[in-house]
């Protein structure tokens, strides 16, 4: 799960739904799925991370993806790691990867092997986590879901 690349501690995790939790609640993954049931039930330990590649180049790139995107858009990113609950379900909760000071838009940063990179597939595999995240900010702040919108760092493009 998702605290092995966060700083929540494990224990809490089965305490909550989180925004990692939500893409596999919504995802077409019926193993994951299963899993993710038992591990809230502590019917099984969190699947070790350690070993998948992928998972460790998120959290070697994290801060790169937050640089990245200040510096190609001009943008300050906020509340870098801070853990919300949802203010009326207290069973939901996320760690925010980061939020765009001024539009309040939640900043997520996702690692994508770049040979096989789609922003189709992106919004397609993160959209519930998204949705999530900017649900839990939008009602932590008020405002309208358009002042909650998700920011991901973009490859950069030549030409």
């Amino acid at each position: 799960m998702s605290c092995q690349r966060k700083t929540c501690k494990v224990a809490d995790r089965r305490y909550f739904i989180g925004g990692s939790d939500a893409r596999i609640i919504m995802g077409d993954d019926e193993a994951a799925l299963l899993r993710l049931w038992k591990e809230k039930r502590g019917e099984v330990e969190p699947e070790d991370l350690s070993g998948n590649l992928v998972v460790q180049l998120g959290i070697a790139t994290e801060d790169l993806n937050r640089r990245w995107y200040e510096s190609n858009t001009g943008q300050v990113l906020t509340d870098i790691q801070r853990q919300i609950r949802h203010p009326v379900i207290r069973w939901m909760a996320a760690t925010l990867d980061g939020r765009v000071e001024a539009t309040g838009a939640v900043f997520e940063a996702k690692f994508m092997l770049p040979w096989s990179f789609s922003e189709e597939a992106a919004a397609e595999k993160y959209m519930p986590q998204l949705r999530a995240l900017g649900d839990f900010w939008r009602r932590q702040v008020g405002g309208d879901h358009h002042s909650c919108r998700p920011a991901l760092p973009a490859p950069h493009r030549h030409g």
